[in-house]
């Protein structure tokens, strides 16, 4: 994405007396980084909708798929796990365990999608 990047010059920030207000940085200067004006509308109408309660409403869907996520990658390790392969080791420990297999059912996945 095209952005502009924008640095002030070091004795222009470190002298200020309001640094703190605008930078958290401590020794450097200030750099800001101004997207298109697409692209930050775009952003800012985004942040507003979830701040909306309707928006909240939106973002708890998304907390259950990401806390799906984490616990895949906590309890099963995803990230160093082909999925397709871990899933069929969960699947043959619970036949081995005698619990029949559901056929026809709808992922955890697409569950949470409904």
């Amino acid at each position: 994405m095209p952005s502009i990047l924008v640095f002030f010059r070091k004795g222009d920030c470190n002298s200020c007396s309001t640094r703190s207000l605008y930078t958290r940085a401590k020794g450097g200067p200030r750099g800001l980084k101004l997207r298109p004006r697409a692209q930050h509308e775009a952003l800012q109408d985004t942040r507003a909708r979830f701040k909306s309660e309707q928006g909240q409403l939106e973002y708890q869907l998304r907390a259950g798929v990401e806390g799906t996520l984490s616990q895949g990658v906590g309890a099963f390790g995803l990230r160093k796990t082909r999925y397709r392969g871990l899933t069929n080791l969960v699947r043959f420990q619970t036949y081995l365990q005698g619990v029949p297999q559901e056929r026809g059912s709808d992922s955890r996945f697409s569950a949470l999608a409904a």
